[in-house]
């Protein structure tokens, strides 16, 4: 499979075949052989390197051609990432436990290519009804406070205060949560990022 960079020249890509070969290294070596998912390509993805699909039909990890034929040397780091995902979901705690354990340390370089897929700015500003806390959010959700959650439950859900508008860009959807990120309480809390003084 060959993809063209921005100034015409072809990169030739490995084979689905070649990616399956990286995948059954990486799964002896790191998880004993256990995990099961089939590779492809994606020309579709321009903002992300790579995307893990849990499901019970079967786990898909599809790579975007754009980073491979940009970075084809993290090829195999990002394959193992999108693998962490199959035991792990999102970045948090158990996924970098689980990057260590791979012997690989999460830094930047690992979680994310800022170079590849820049982060989307902060557009929402939400404060915890409670202690006041304030945290920027880049997509609407049903965030809640940790430090309130435990002893107030659903009235530590975070509210939406300020929407943050982006030069250019459109408020990306509705200006209040639709449906829950986050269940309150116990592990599933969320701690958000919070605020700088200043």
């Amino acid at each position: 499979m060959t993809t063209a960079l921005p100034k015409g020249r072809l990169v030739r890509l490995p084979t689905v075949a070649e990616l399956h070969a990286v995948f059954d290294r990486l799964n002896r070596l790191h998880f004993g052989g256990r995990l099961k998912a089939r590779l492809e390509w994606s020309t579709r993805l321009r903002t992300t390197a790579g995307k893990c699909v849990v499901s019970p039909r079967g786990n898909v990890i599809r790579l975007a051609t754009a980073f491979a034929s940009r970075y084809p040397e993290l090829l195999e780091r990002l394959i193992l990432h999108e693998m962490i995902h199959l035991v792990a979901s999102g970045h948090g705690a158990a996924f970098r436990a689980e990057a260590r354990r791979c012997g690989v340390e999460p830094g930047p370089d690992f979680m994310h290519c800022p170079e590849f897929a820049p982060r989307r700015p902060y557009r929402y500003r939400y404060t915890c009804p409670i202690c006041g806390l304030e945290v920027l959010r880049r997509r609407t959700g049903r965030w809640y406070c940790r430090s309130c959650a435990a002893r107030h439950g659903r009235a530590a859900r975070l509210r939406l205060s300020r929407l943050y508008v982006v030069p250019g860009a459109e408020p990306a959807g509705d200006q209040h949560p639709q449906h829950t990120r986050h269940r309150y309480g116990g592990d599933h809390a969320h701690q958000p990022e919070q605020l700088k003084p200043g």
